[in-house]
C-alpha cells in the first residue's frame, strides 16, 4: 500500500501505480526534514520551528522529476500536518 492510500488520498495521475512502488517514509526531526524515498528518488519536505512564537512553518517540498504530479509532495504535506496534531 503506497503512502497516498495509507493516508487516505487519491493519486493526482494515472502514472501512479502503489502495487510496484517501494516507499518509505522517514522524518529526521533532529534536521526538521521529512523524506520520501521512491525507489532510488527522494522528496523531501523541511521545516522550521520557533521557539519564541511556537510555531511550525513547513518551507519546502521538494519533489523528483521522476515521480511529480503523482501527488507525493501534497502526501508529505499531510504527514507533517498529522504530526502536528500529535505534538
Amino acid at each position: 500500500m503506497s503512502i497516498l492510500e495509507r493516508l487516505g488520498l487519491k493519486s493526482a495521475s494515472p502514472k501512479e501505480n502503489s502495487s510496484s512502488e517501494n516507499e518509505e517514509l522517514a522524518h529526521d526531526a533532529n534536521n526538521k526534514r521529512f523524506t520520501l524515498a521512491v525507489g532510488g528518488d527522494i522528496a523531501e519536505l523541511t521545516y522550521a520551528y520557533s521557539d519564541k512564537t511556537k510555531v511550525y512553518t513547513f518551507n519546502h517540498t521538494g519533489v523528483p522529476k521522476a515521480f511529480r504530479g503523482r501527488g507525493k509532495g501534497a502526501a508529505l504535506a499531510e504527514v507533517f500536518k498529522m504530526t502536528l496534531l500529535t505534538i
